[in-house]
Parts: C-alpha cells; structure tokens; sequence
C-alpha cells in the first residue's frame, strides 16, 4: 500500500532506527529495502545531513505532534536536491511516542504542482 505513494515515505523507532520505507524511499536514497531497514541515519546519509535530520528527529520526539522544515538529501545518483521533511510522531498502545513516520517532498515535485 505505501508503495502506492508517489513520494518518499519512511519510519523510524524511538532509537532512530528505520523500521521500514517505501519503495520510492529506497529509489530515491539508491539503497535496497533491507540495506535501510535496522540502520540510522547515520548509517544511510552523509554526516553533515545525517545531523540535521538526526536533530530535527530528536526535537520532534521530544516536543510530540508533528513537524515541517526545509532541507536536502542526497539522493542515490548522487546528486543533493532540495526538498521539504514532513514528519510526525506515533504512540504505542499507552501513549508513549513509540517512534515517527515521515516523508520528504522534493522540490522538482512541488515546481511541478506549482505549474498545474
């Protein structure tokens, strides 16, 4: 089903360990599911990102609800594009945030949407 979602759509435990993503996550980071899945961010990403996405994940843990901001991924081709990270917790079966669920939305697709 997430497979079905144009864009790249990831989630991660509350030790920021990916849990899972979706195909065009795996596309986009020119990774295999499996080669994500277990790892953090500083596993998958360049350091100098890999901080910004791991600060912005501890900030959202922290404070709960849900989060926007603006930053670049390196994509498999190794090209560094732009884009926006929406991001929001989940909680377990007692309301403990028990990890988030994100996805990014490059900025080649919302010049797209501008232009319709």
């Amino acid at each position: 089903m997430m497979d079905a979602i144009p864009h790249p759509i990831f989630f991660k435990d509350a030790g920021g360990r990916y849990l899972g993503c979706n195909q065009r996550f795996c596309e986009m980071l020119g990774h295999e599911h499996d080669q994500i899945v277990g790892k953090t961010v500083f596993e998958i990403a360049p350091s100098e990102l890999a901080r910004i996405y791991h600060e912005a994940d501890l900030k959202l843990m922290e404070e709960g609800g849900a989060q926007r901001y603006t930053s670049s991924v390196r994509y498999g081709d190794g090209i560094v594009r732009r884009g926006v990270f929406f991001k929001s917790v989940f909680c377990d079966n007692l309301g403990v945030t028990a990890g988030l669920v994100g996805m990014f939305y490059p900025m080649e697709f919302l010049l797209d949407v501008i232009e319709i």
